[in-house]
């Protein structure tokens, strides 16, 4: 945190690259969404069970200025992630509405 700068297009090609073995091993990816801590933590990414499967895996953040939240879906290949510009928005309200219009989709 701090001077680490980037742009949607980024973090999508971020995600895109965890579903596969160009940029960690599967063993390495088990082990970084694997919940470490008991407040549902693994390696970089809050770990959470929706239906009693564990794949959502988000992070949230804020610097003077901005926030961010990054939810990966996996089970759905969904991938949401919301910058702003507005230091204290709730962008876990924005997430959360982002996914019930992907779940009428479904």
């Amino acid at each position: 945190a701090g001077t680490v700068y980037s742009t949607t297009e980024d973090m999508y090609k971020l995600d895109r690259a965890l579903y596969v073995e160009s940029l960690l091993s599967t063993k390495m990816k088990e082990q970084m969404l694997k919940q470490h801590v008991p407040e549902e933590y693994g390696y970089g990414w809050f770990v959470r069970d929706r239906g009693g499967v564990w794949d959502v895996y988000y992070h949230k953040g804020n610097l003077a200025g901005f926030a961010s939240f990054i939810t990966r879906r996996t089970q759905k290949n969904q991938f949401i992630i919301i910058l702003s510009n507005a230091e204290n928005a709730d962008l876990s309200d924005i997430e959360n509405g982002i996914h019930k219009i992907l779940r009428a989709q479904d």
